[in-house]
């Protein structure tokens, strides 16, 4: 899945300060997505897709994070364009 320069400033800034490491990337992103669970998805009117995501922040950490994440993406859904985190648990 390939990230928006906007989507991986927005990681970078927001999802990277709740992790326990405080280092946070793209790789890190990618291997929380694999083991994370996706709790809705939705079409929008602009034929882009809606999705949140439940993740483990870090799941090999002592202390991992549950985020929930609301990523738009493009409509081929191979492009992640924005993200934000919906709660921290």
């Amino acid at each position: 899945m390939n990230m928006s320069n906007h989507a991986l400033s927005r990681l970078q800034k927001r999802i990277a300060a709740l992790a326990p490491s405080k280092k946070y990337d793209q790789f890190n992103f990618m291997h929380d997505m694999k083991t994370g669970s996706i709790l809705r998805a939705q079409r929008t009117r602009e034929d882009r897709w809606k999705m949140e995501v439940s993740l483990c922040l870090c799941s090999w950490h002592q202390n991992p994070r549950r985020v929930n994440v609301v990523l738009i993406l493009c409509p081929d859904m191979k492009t992640v364009i924005t993200l934000w985190i919906s709660l921290v648990i």
